[in-house]
């Protein structure tokens, strides 16, 4: 499972039995980049130490650099920051980290922020009701890529349906921030276990970002 948004995601079916997966396996293959999710992602590979990394450099409001020494590949993150449209801010701040060690003979791995690795196991969404934040507050990356929103870095408001959206609920699962609910006229009323979301009509809970709930994937969801 990897993030995605905007993209035909090009994915290949069973890749981790494909030639292609087993050779990275067999020749020690550390990191394999990737892209066309248009969203960043990082998985590790459940038989091997091989780490697969889903860039994005769309309209480069996101982009990765690369420094690799003898015994460490380090990878870094960056979001265009800035009150202007996406490409005419020139400002960027750090939004992930990953560090591929082999000092000493001995391969550590960390991972930070957008570039941890995902948890494959547990729900990719899971939204508590617990708060609701501004869409300020929380950004969701290529959000500014709705028709009519402008190509802004932080967007204030979305259109879902007729309805003008300010807030999100927090997605607390491992797909994170950016599979955040834009939401609307959604009352956060106390339940039998903590809050719970109270809909009406008028209502809107809607994530902008694709991933695993699209066309011809299956996926379940729990209320």
């Amino acid at each position: 499972p990897v993030r995605k948004t905007s993209s035909s995601g090009m994915y290949m079916d069973n890749h981790e039995k494909s030639g292609f997966w087993q050779a990275m396996r067999d020749n020690g293959v550390d990191i394999y980049f990737c892209g066309e999710a248009h969203l960043v992602s990082v998985l590790k590979d459940t038989e091997s130490d091989l780490i697969q990394i889903v860039g994005r450099g769309n309209f480069f409001s996101n982009f990765l650099t690369v420094d690799i020494t003898d015994n460490s590949i380090d990878v870094t993150c960056y979001d265009e920051a800035g009150a202007e449209k996406n490409m005419f801010n020139y400002s960027y701040q750090t939004s992930g980290h990953l560090q591929l060690s082999k000092s000493g003979g001995v391969k550590t791995l960390e991972s930070s922020g957008d570039l941890e690795i995902l948890d494959q196991e547990g729900p990719a969404m899971y939204f508590t009701f617990e708060e609701v934040v501004s869409l300020q507050e929380r950004p969701v990356l290529g959000l500014g890529e709705l028709p009519g929103v402008g190509r802004y870095p932080v967007v204030e408001e979305v259109t879902v349906d007729g309805i003008v959206c300010h807030d999100s609920l927090i997605n607390m699962g491992a797909f994170g921030q950016d599979y955040d609910a834009q939401t609307a006229n959604v009352d956060l009323v106390e339940g039998v276990y903590g809050f719970g979301g109270r809909f009406a009509e008028s209502s809107r809970a809607a994530v902008f970002s694709m991933g695993p709930h699209s066309r011809g994937n299956p996926i379940s969801y729990t209320l």
